[in-house]
């Protein structure tokens, strides 16, 4: 038997070992972890909160002093011109362009 062979052979037993002793302790650690949050009264509050008030606003103020004007983005550097008329994409995943021609491409 080669050193190769007596390495997999090891690892193979370590996985088993590895499997056995996971499948020995779950029930323990999915007991815990159901019943840990369920206890505790945090975890109740959140889960079930008293009111279905937003936290902490009573009434909203709209926002009305805003001295932005215009658009925030500057205007897309390019310009869209339909080369196909017949052909449609119904769901495009990504688009490309090339440093060489004025030309993009959809996939």
């Amino acid at each position: 038997m080669s050193e190769n062979q007596s390495m997999k052979r090891v690892v193979e037993r370590l996985f088993v070992f590895a499997g056995i002793l996971f499948l020995s302790l779950s029930p323990w650690l999915a007991a815990d972890q159901t019943n840990a949050p369920a206890s505790s009264s945090a975890w109740k509050n959140i889960l079930q909160p008293d009111s279905q008030q937003p936290f902490g606003i009573e009434k909203r103020i709209p926002w009305t002093t805003s001295r932005i004007a215009g658009s925030p983005d500057p205007p897309l550097p390019y310009v869209v011109k339909r080369v196909f008329p017949k052909l449609k994409f119904k769901e495009p995943v990504d688009w490309a362009n090339t440093p060489s021609i004025d030309r993009l491409f959809v996939a």
